[in-house]
């Protein structure tokens, strides 16, 4: 399990469900960001930014990423900024910058 940041949880009334998620042992992001550029041209700016702005801690990155496939067109009428993230994301030059800031990735596999 896992959850969106404690204070998001505070900032909406949600004291009893921290509680419980605390009991629980549920982890918690310190940070969580959900935003993403404003178009594909942008990609790479709003990124390099995003990652070299990110707060000391555990912060959660929500990225819609998509392969350019039929299938993604058909059904997202967002599917360039998607293709744009997934390329972004899975370039060489930003697995460097990733080194170079000292970010460590995880995911959600045991």
């Amino acid at each position: 399990l896992r959850a969106v940041p404690r204070a998001m949880l505070m900032r909406s009334g949600f004291e009893a469900v921290a509680a419980l998620i605390d009991e629980l042992g549920v982890l918690m992001p310190d940070t969580f960001f959900f935003d993403g550029p404003p178009e594909p041209a942008a990609t790479a700016d709003f990124w390099n930014q995003r990652l070299e702005s990110l707060p000391a801690g555990v912060s959660e990155v929500l990225v819609h990423a998509g392969y350019d496939d039929p299938e993604l067109r058909a059904c997202c009428p967002k599917w360039e900024q998607r293709v744009a993230d997934h390329r972004f994301f899975t370039s060489a030059a930003t697995q460097r910058r990733l080194r170079e800031l000292d970010i460590t990735l995880v995911g959600y596999r045991a």
